[in-house]
């Protein structure tokens, strides 16, 4: 009896355990559409496409090898943790496809600068402004502008994290909100590290 009482123990804790991914595959599921932790919405001409970047994915994004040992994950984890990030890609959709904001030099304009004031978190009840923005223009090699956004660490509670994008002029006509949902928040693998 004992035994058996003590397999379904176990059994229970591991089911419950995260599973773990080596950085490319963490990567590669922290991208996918079907994490949820990338999310899209169209406004107007505007497409607007939000990625969520989990600390272990800024990791992994950092040190760009197969596998990361627990020192070089301790070093770079020191450097950026504190912050939520996400990369915030927008694109200006017309007639002839989707091409990046360098092709109307008012709504470059209007990211490079304005934009950044019109960006919120909300996490709970919590609503703040982003500590990093970076506005990289796509030039005309890539068809969208990427913000790279990073927040105060917010405690992720129960709460989805949702970015507001206030109306501005007639650039953005109406809010726009994006959302990573808590269930996909909680879904996140474990960065699998090697034992170096």
């Amino acid at each position: 009896m004992f035994i058996l009482l003590f397999c379904c123990v176990a059994l229970s804790v591991v089911s419950c355990a995260k599973d773990e991914l080596p950085p490319k595959e963490y990567a590669q599921f922290v991208e996918s559409k079907e994490s949820g932790l990338r999310v899209s919405e169209m406004v107007g001409r505007l497409k607007f496409e939000l990625q969520y970047r989990p600390i272990d994915y800024v990791i992994v994004n950092e040190h760009r090898q197969t596998s990361i040992s627990k020192e070089i994950y301790n070093e770079i984890k020191k450097e950026v943790d504190g912050m939520l990030y996400f990369n915030l890609k927008i694109s200006l959709i017309s007639g002839e496809g989707q091409r990046d904001l360098s092709t109307d030099p008012n709504l470059e304009s209007f990211a490079q600068f304005a934009l950044r004031n019109q960006i919120k978190l909300n996490v709970g009840d919590k609503s703040v402004s982003p500590s990093l923005y970076h506005y990289e223009s796509g030039q005309g090699l890539k068809p969208y502008g990427t913000v790279v956004l990073g927040f105060e660490s917010q405690q992720i509670t129960e709460s989805d994290l949702v970015i507001i994008i206030e109306q501005y002029l007639e650039q953005i006509p109406v809010n726009v909100t994006l959302t990573i949902k808590q269930e996909d928040l909680k879904n996140i693998p474990n960065l699998k590290l090697s034992g170096k």
